[in-house]
């Protein structure tokens, strides 16, 4: 606290040497550098008062979303995750076994939470009532004896990844 007076201080000596300098050499705006003065240290008792409000604010207090920081960045494992998903959804749009193997996963895990949860229907033992719920496109991607074909062969177009996604969010 005794840095921040003796800063506080210096300030206050060096605004009124600035003061008397100026009015010396030019006496004529003196009413004007007599402002601009009152302004400075007007400046210096505000910043004194919010700093010894600062310091006797108590820890239960709030604290300014300013000391806090952002809180809306994610955090690194949703940023990591993100990525993956990328990378799943761009490596499946190019190659046939990434769809099959990386993508095809992804999306029947999500359509038996999806048939689950809001038909009370189970992919694995109940496929004709999961099959007239998904759609003839989607229960191409999900059904249980979906076949590789050829391993080399092109992916699922992105266009089509996102009609897939589109059903499963109607599911």
């Amino acid at each position: 606290m005794r840095a921040v007076i003796r800063r506080l201080a210096g300030s206050a000596l060096l605004a009124t040497t600035i003061l008397l300098l100026l009015s010396l050499a030019l006496p004529a705006h003196r009413n004007r550098f007599l402002s601009a003065y009152e302004l400075v240290l007007g400046g210096l008792a505000i910043f004194v008062i919010v700093g010894a409000l600062r310091a006797r604010r108590q820890p239960w207090e709030a604290v300014s979303p300013f000391d806090r920081g952002w809180e809306g960045s994610a955090a690194p494992e949703q940023v990591a995750e993100l990525e993956r998903l990328d990378r799943v959804l761009v490596m499946s749009s190019t190659s046939a076994f990434d769809t099959h193997h990386r993508l095809r996963p992804l999306l029947r895990g999500l359509a038996a939470e999806r048939l689950q949860s809001h038909h009370g229907v189970d992919l694995e033992r109940e496929p004709e009532r999961a099959e007239k719920l998904a759609g003839a496109e989607l229960w191409e991607l999900l059904r249980p004896d979906r076949e590789l074909g050829r391993r080399s062969g092109p992916g699922l177009p992105l266009a089509n990844t996102a009609r897939a996604v589109e059903e499963l969010e109607a599911l």
